[in-house]
C-alpha cells in the first residue's frame, strides 16, 4: 500500500512528539535533586572577628558563613585597605591586617557578594630600617651606611629629633640627624677623663646616655667611675668625680662601681644605675648624691628601699609621676664567693624608694602577658614613649617588647634568631639589641649592638 502525502506528514508529526517527550524525560533542568530552590542557597554573612584589635600583620579569623572555600573567590578588606588571606573555609577567612590600614569596618567579598562586617581597632604598628651604620666596626662620619661605629651603648633623641648614640669601643658620643647624617658631638680617640668642646674633651668606655628638658646630655663614663654632662654644642663637665668605690654626698667626692644606665626626671633629677653597687643611686640638681634603693648585696627582694636589694642593674627610666624603672638581666654576679643569678625582671621604685616586681617572672623566655606572668630574656634598655609606655630591649632574646602603663607586655619586633633583616614587624631581626630611645611621634631608635647599626623603627 502506499502512503499518501498527508500520511507522511501524520507520521512525521506522531515521530517529532514522541522525540520530544523523550527529550524532556531527560532534562536534567527539570530534576529538583539538581537545581534546588532559591531559598536553599546560603547567603554569605559576616558574623565575628577575632582578635577584634591589633598591629599590621596580625592574623584574624573573620567567622560565618556562605564563604568560598577558595582563596582566589573571596576579598577582605580593612577599612578599605585589602588584606592578604591566609586561608578560606566555608565558614572562616583568616586575613593578615595591612600596613596602616587605620581602624574601620571589615568588609568581605565573595563571589560578586559584598558584606560588611564589624569595626577592627588597628593598633599602630612598626616598619625597621637602617637609619645608620655600615654593619662593620669602626669610626666613620657619614650618612647611613657610609657611617660606622664600635660598641655601641646607648641612644637618646632631643626635641628636634636627633639621635645621641654612646659608644663603648670608641669611647665617643655620635650625633644622627633626622636624615642619618652622622657626627661626632664629643669625645676624641682614645680613653681619658679630660673635659673639654668636642674632641678635645675625653672618655673612657661611655655607657648609658640621658637628656634633660633643657637639652643637656648625661653620660655613664663607666671607665672613669663619672657621670659626665654634654651641651648640645658638644662642651663636656663632670658632674661627679668621686671615682671608684661607694660614697654619697657632693658630687665631688660621690663614688660609683660600674655605672650602666641613666635617666632624668622632669624636676632635674638624675638616676643612675650602679651596677657594681647593685643599688639604684640619685644625684640632684646641684650634684648631691644619694642612694634610692638597693643595699649592695646581690639580690632580687622587693620592699622599701633600704632593704631592697637588686643584682647589677643594667638601666633605667622614670615615667611623668617620678616612678623609676629597672632593668636586671638574666647572669649571674659573683658576690663574696657565691654566685646570685640573675633576676631577669623589670623592677619599678615609687619616688619614696618602695621597690615592687612590675614585670618578669624571673624566668628565661619570651612569654608574654600581665606582670610576672611574662617573661624576658636578658633585658637591657628602657625608654618610655608619650604614652606612658615602656619599651625594653632583650639582649639576649633579639627583640624589642612593649610594657602598657598595666603591665601587659607584648613583643613588638624581632624573635630568638638573629639577624638584621629590615621590613615590617613580622620579618624584621635584630642582633643583641642594648639602648632604646623614642622620639616626639613614636618612632623608636634601637642601638643594635650585634650588628654594628642603629635602627629605626618607624610608626605606621
Amino acid at each position: 500500500m502506499k502512503m499518501t502525502f498527508r500520511g507522511a506528514l501524520l507520521c512525521a508529526s506522531i515521530a517529532s512528539c514522541l522525540i520530544l517527550f523523550s527529550c524532556s524525560k531527560n532534562d536534567s533542568s527539570s530534576d529538583p535533586s539538581s537545581n534546588p530552590p532559591k531559598d536553599s542557597v546560603v547567603t554569605p554573612v559576616v558574623n565575628s572577628i577575632s582578635p577584634s584589635h591589633g598591629t599590621a600583620t596580625t592574623s584574624v579569623t573573620i567567622y560565618g558563613a556562605g564563604f568560598s572555600e577558595f582563596v582566589t573567590q573571596d576579598s577582605v578588606l580593612f577599612n578599605g585597605v585589602k588584606a592578604v588571606l591566609v586561608s578560606a573555609s566555608k565558614t572562616q577567612i583568616v586575613a593578615k591586617v595591612p600596613l596602616g590600614c587605620g581602624t574601620g569596618k571589615i568588609t568581605v567579598y565573595c563571589n560578586g557578594t559584598q558584606i560588611t562586617g564589624p569595626v577592627f581597632t588597628y593598633d599602630p604598628s612598626y616598619v625597621v630600617s637602617l637609619l645608620a651604620g655600615s654593619g662593620n666596626m669602626g669610626f666613620t662620619n657619614g650618612t647611613g651606611a657610609a657611617a660606622s661605629f664600635w660598641g655601641l651603648g646607648d641612644v637618646v633623641t632631643d626635641a628636634s629629633g636627633n639621635v645621641y648614640v654612646t659608644e663603648m669601643g670608641n669611647h665617643t658620643i655620635r650625633k644622627i640627624t633626622p636624615d642619618g647624617v652622622v657626627t661626632t658631638l664629643a669625645g676624641g680617640l682614645g680613653t681619658g677623663a679630660e673635659d673639654g668642646t668636642g674632641i678635645d674633651a675625653h672618655f673612657y668606655n661611655v655607657k648609658g646616655i640621658a637628656i634633660d628638658a633643657a637639652g643637656t646630655l648625661y653620660v655613664c663614663d663607666d671607665g672613669n667611675y663619672i657621670i659626665r654632662k654634654i651641651t648640645l654644642s658638644g662642651v663636656v663637665t663632670t658632674l661627679t668625680s668621686g671615682g671608684y668605690g661607694f660614697a654619697d654626698g657632693p658630687g665631688a667626692t660621690a663614688k660609683f662601681s660600674t655605672v650602666e644606665g641613666i635617666a632624668v626626671d622632669k624636676n632635674g633629677n638624675v638616676y643612675v644605675c650602679d651596677a657594681g653597687n647593685n643599688r639604684i643611686r640619685k644625684i640632684t640638681p646641684a650634684g648631691v648624691v644619694s642612694t634610692l634603693a638597693g643595699t649592695g648585696v646581690p639580690g632580687g627582694n622587693d620592699g622599701p628601699g633600704a632593704s631592697a636589694t637588686f643584682n647589677a642593674p643594667i638601666d633605667v627610666a622614670v615615667d611623668i609621676s617620678g616612678n623609676v624603672y629597672v632593668t636586671e638581666n638574666s647572669r649571674k654576679q659573683f658576690y663574696n664567693n657565691v654566685y646570685y643569678p640573675g633576676n631577669n625582671k623589670i623592677r619599678k621604685i615609687t619616688p619614696d624608694g618602695t621597690v615592687s616586681t612590675f614585670a618578669g617572672s624571673g624566668a628565661v623566655g619570651a612569654t608574654n602577658g600581665n606582670g610576672a606572668a611574662a617573661s624576658f630574656n636578658d633585658p637591657g634598655g628602657l625608654c618610655f614613649d608619650s604614652n606612658g609606655n615602656l619599651y625594653v630591649t632583650e639582649v639576649s632574646g633579639n627583640s624589642i617588647r612593649k610594657i602598657t602603663p598595666n603591665g601587659d607586655v607584648t613583643t613588638v619586633a624581632g624573635s630568638i634568631s638573629a639577624g638584621a633583616t629590615n621590613g615590617t614587624i613580622d620579618v624584621a631581626t635584630f642582633k643583641n639589641p642594648v639602648g632604646i630611645a623614642a622620639d616626639n611621634n613614636g618612632n623608636l631608635y634601637v642601638a643594635d649592638f650585634g650588628n654594628v647599626m642603629i635602627r629605626k623603627l618607624s610608626l605606621k
